[in-house]
């Protein structure tokens, strides 16, 4: 994050590192749609199998965030799902955090017991993670 970036020792192999992909990545976000994993094979119930969410991944520094856009009579509010969280998110079960390589259509990403499929994404996310998996 900026604070550890501007927290590092000066001259730190580590600081450097956290510099150099701040500069790279900054403002750099994998947008996806998604649904509950289960919603398009008909495993999961209504009102949930046609609920839609906009996943976002920050390159910068390995956060998710989630909201769920408003759909007029659906019964469920819109909004935050899940707020930008605060480090990166691990993956259920170890200690490694989720990185752009684990964002790809098709994908299941697990966030507070609540697993998403990626159903799509657009151009600019799709050259976004090109670019970032190299």
């Amino acid at each position: 994050t900026a604070y550890e970036i501007a927290s590092c020792l000066v001259g730190s192999e580590m600081c450097i590192r956290d510099r150099n992909n701040f500069q790279k990545n900054d403002g750099k976000t994998l947008a996806f749609e998604a649904c509950f994993e289960g919603a398009r094979d008909g495993s999961v119930t209504p009102p949930n199998d046609e609920r839609r969410f906009a996943v976002t991944f920050h390159v910068v520094d390995n956060t998710v965030s989630v909201y769920e856009p408003p759909v007029r009579n659906s019964g469920v509010l819109g909004g935050k799902f899940l707020e930008r969280t605060l480090e990166a998110v691990k993956k259920p079960g170890s200690n490694v955090p989720y990185l752009a390589r684990d964002f790809h259509v098709g994908a299941t990403i697990v966030l507070n017991a609540h697993r998403f499929e990626l159903i799509a994404t657009d151009e600019r996310t799709k050259a976004t993670l090109a670019e970032a998996t190299r």
